[in-house]
């Protein structure tokens, strides 16, 4: 479960270390309170039980101090080039918590890709995100795997091998969100040439990603304004990974206005947040 240090530090205004006024997370549309699909409930990661054995396994990964971001919705346009056709689709990302566990969707159609959906489900230690479980759906193929804390393992399809995992360990959803929480909390994380260091898996390997920082930037978005940003790149190259770059704003808690993902193949994807709502 998230400590009490982390829950005193959560958010409300905006990221930790940011004018809290400084912020690009709007209200709900319609009434006051927003409509019903702004109400997010969390659906529980994992039991009571389970949560302990999690927390417990977590203080084995690195220290990091986090600040984790509002529950919020940012919605995406998605352009770029898979298989050589290009294409431009809405893309949403939601992100909720309740201070103790939290769950991440991402949701993306176009007629190349049909229908893409993300889920992530796990718990906020110390160290920030502890994913317990992921699934992706797509083209109705569904392909999932569950964080086995117990035995370090990654557990997949029945006839899978298992794959051992270090606590700490991202799925390649939740890893946005993480980096998130990281520099938040930590603003020596914020200079340029800073390297950041995690671990994430696909459920079928778990690879070393290392992002660099760079100076800031300002990025046109969120419906034509100019949001500055925090730059961080990672070059998959050499480690047969994706190229990633996310630029993240301080005015959204450090979660991502765009994000850019280039494979090996020449598919590439482009996501340009145009809105961003909080969640209750």
């Amino acid at each position: 479960q998230a400590t009490e240090r982390a829950a005193a530090e959560a958010p409300t205004g905006g990221a930790q270390g940011t004018d809290p006024l400084a912020t690009h997370i709007e209200a709900p549309p319609g009434v006051i309170a927003g409509p019903a699909d702004f109400v997010a409930p969390v659906m529980p990661a994992a039991s009571r039980l389970e949560a302990l054995v999690i927390a417990n396994s977590m203080k084995e990964a690195p220290e990091q101090a986090v600040n984790v971001p509002r529950s919020v919705r940012v919605v995406y346009v998605s352009t770029g080039s898979i298989g050589g056709t290009s294409f431009s689709v809405p893309a949403t990302l939601n992100w909720r918590h309740d201070q103790a566990q939290y769950n991440l969707t991402w949701d993306m159609f176009s007629q190349r890709t049909s229908g893409l959906r993300r889920s992530a489900r796990g718990l906020l230690t110390e160290q920030g995100l502890a994913p317990v479980s992921f699934s992706e759906e797509r083209q109705g193929a569904m392909h999932q795997f569950r964080f086995d804390y117990a035995n370090k393992q990654l557990i997949g399809a029945v006839d899978a091998t298992p794959v051992a995992f270090e606590p700490g360990t991202q799925d390649n959803l939740g890893l946005i969100v993480q980096l998130a929480a990281m520099v938040a909390a930590d603003a020596s994380l914020r200079q340029p040439g800073t390297r950041l260091m995690t671990r994430v898996t696909d459920g079928a390997s778990a690879k070393e990603y290392e992002f660099v920082v760079g100076p800031e930037e300002v990025v046109t978005g969120l419906r034509g304004k100019s949001v500055p940003t925090l730059p961080l790149h990672h070059n998959g190259v050499a480690e047969g990974t994706p190229s990633i770059q996310l630029w993240l704003a301080p005015s959204l808690d450090y979660m991502p206005v765009r994000l850019r993902i280039e494979h090996s193949n020449g598919d590439m994807l482009d996501h340009l947040a145009q809105n961003a709502y909080q969640l209750s």
